[in-house]
């Protein structure tokens, strides 16, 4: 077997997931051409994905970074440009966890009312559900379970609200490489909004 039909065959396919995967748009086309262009953006959109994580390997060499070909155009994603592009105002030194004393204290300030390191959606108040819920549903990287958060995602949320820094980039860059370490689980499009 030839080097390029065994890269074919191991190739993953993605497991598209429907609701996860729409991608976001400014705007309506004009009503008149709304069918052609709706249609249009569609493909191009979700082409361009699929391409990408189709492709996508991780490079280990220096800093790290995730490499993909979209239309015989190297594609390369580090932690410094998810930084640069979706400019979350975090830095490189910034955290991606803190310690179990200081979320816990953070979660009892927000009226939390279960454990850790397991935390439910359900057993915040209302207000504080509903940014948890818009955090799982547009930074983490869940593909099913959008109740329960592990370590790093608790560690988000307490720093978004209680305004520590905390390395976003690192965290959304860092979700990415995990969806091609594991090569036997189907992975999904993670992140079209913005890839």
């Amino acid at each position: 077997m030839t080097g390029a039909m065994m890269q074919e065959k191991n190739q993953r396919q993605l497991e598209v997931n429907e609701f996860h995967n729409l991608a976001g748009f400014l705007s309506d086309p004009p009503v008149d051409q709304k069918e052609l262009f709706g249609s249009l953006i569609w493909i191009i959109c979700n082409s361009c994905i699929n391409t990408f994580w189709n492709t996508a390997k991780i490079n280990r060499q220096g800093a790290g970074s995730i490499e993909a070909t979209i239309q015989k155009t190297k594609i390369i994603v580090t932690k410094a440009v998810v930084r640069e592009v979706l400019r979350l105002g975090d830095q490189s030194h910034h955290p991606t966890s803190y310690d179990q004393t200081r979320v816990l204290a953070a979660l009892q300030r927000m009226s939390y009312e279960g454990g850790y390191p397991t935390m439910l959606k359900k057993l915040f108040p209302p207000y504080w559900r509903l940014l948890v819920h818009f955090f799982l549903q547009c930074i983490a990287e869940n593909k099913v379970g959008f109740d329960q958060l592990n370590k790093t995602q608790t560690s988000a949320i307490v720093a978004l609200v209680n305004g520590w820094d905390f390395n976003f980039s690192a965290f959304i860059f860092d979700n990415m490489k995990k969806m091609l370490e594991y090569p036997k689980k189907k992975i999904f499009m993670l992140y079209p909004r913005f890839i």
